[in-house]
């Protein structure tokens, strides 16, 4: 008993010698440089083994929120954040402030405010690809699972595929790794990878944006000389199966095989990509018209969407790509009348062109 007390009374000296580090307790932010990047009141509360590992979850729970509040602003999916890892989430925080909190033997609560760096968000953005990734019909999140050594391992550093794949990924659109986040593993029941059905995956793939499960489950064997890999495709209509043997060329250096696995199951969802793609290229091509805005502040990321949402001719619009100085949608226009468009815009006070391969938009 005295020693619970103990770990308790420490917990509680370390996390109030935090939150005093970073501001008063008891105030709001006195400071906030960008409150575009500012989100406050964001109320958490977490039970676990003990009170620290409570308070860990808490603190990245809060924190996710808020990222996924600022991605919201700038008008990103929200499921985008689960490209980015806890660590870096935390990394893009240029203050935090932690109010009203509450220790127990094994839960936590408290009020966070937090003000998030913009260069750093931009990093994040350009890093993964997140303005222009929009999780569409063709998009594949895979899951590797590795068997080696009577140990299976899905997260962290023995897991050879994840570095595999994260390098060989960079420049994908339409493929995305799972990430290690708390609130992935949270929702991850590692009995499902024995009975690969999409119903089990669902959530998953509701988080991360995707309509495909791509489950890579792989025997290493005793000799390291062959990646023995069965994949399985999920969707909601169909399950489909390959496999890979890959015959390993250098014992010494087995991740660099991995490596070249990787780039195999890459191009072969790429073949299934684009097979689903020639199919609907000619109604996507008639439905939708790609309209660039022209921005100079994140303000103007939301104007940018107004400008389209409060425009009756506009049928249905969808975040296309984000960079510092233009947001891209794709636009479906009423009767794809873009004489009329163009010219509500202009009604309305807003400069817009048409050019060959779009309407731009600017601000005045």
């Amino acid at each position: 008993m005295f020693k619970k007390i103990f770990v308790l009374f420490f917990l509680l000296f370390s996390i109030n010698s935090y939150a005093e580090s970073i501001n008063n307790p008891g105030e709001t932010l006195q400071k906030i440089d960008n409150p575009a990047y500012f989100v406050g009141d964001i109320k958490v509360n977490k039970t676990d083994i003990d009170a620290t590992k409570a308070r860990e979850k808490a603190i990245f729970d809060g924190q996710r929120q808020a990222f996924n509040i600022i991605l919201s602003r700038m008008g990103i999916n929200q499921s985008n954040s689960f490209l980015v890892n806890d660590n870096e989430v935390s990394q893009a925080l240029s203050s935090m402030q932690i109010n009203n909190e509450k220790v127990s033997e094994n839960s936590y609560s408290a009020t966070l405010f937090m003000e998030f760096n913009p260069d750093y968000m931009k990093y994040i953005l350009d890093k993964y690809n997140i303005g222009k990734f929009t999780g569409t019909v063709n998009s594949y999140l895979i899951i590797p699972i590795l068997n080696e050594n009577n140990n299976t391992f899905i997260w962290g550093k023995s897991n050879r595929w994840l570095d595999a794949f994260k390098t060989n990924l960079s420049s994908q659109k339409n493929i995305v790794l799972v990430n290690s986040n708390q609130t992935t593993k949270d929702s991850f029941d590692i009995k499902n990878i024995n009975n690969p059905n999409f119903s089990n995956f669902k959530n998953i793939a509701r988080s991360y944006n995707v309509n495909n499960i791509v489950l890579v489950n792989t025997d290493l064997n005793k000799d390291y000389s062959i990646i023995s890999t069965k994949i399985f495709v999920l969707n909601k209509d169909e399950t489909r199966k390959a496999s890979l043997n890959y015959q390993i060329i250098n014992k010494k250096n087995v991740n660099k095989d991995f490596s070249n696995a990787s780039l195999k199951i890459i191009a072969y969802l790429n073949k299934l990509d684009n097979n689903q793609k020639q199919l609907n290229v000619d109604s996507s091509n008639n439905e939708f018209t790609r309209v660039f805005i022209t921005i100079s502040s994140i303000e103007e990321i939301a104007d940018s969407e107004n400008v389209l949402k409060n425009n009756k001719n506009v049928v249905e619009f969808v975040l296309n790509s984000l960079t510092k100085e233009m947001v891209t949608y794709d636009v479906k226009i009423y009767n794809n009348d873009l004489d009329n468009f163009i010219s509500s815009l202009e009604s309305a006070g807003v400069v817009a062109q048409r050019k060959d391969d779009g309407i731009y938009i600017y601000f005045k």
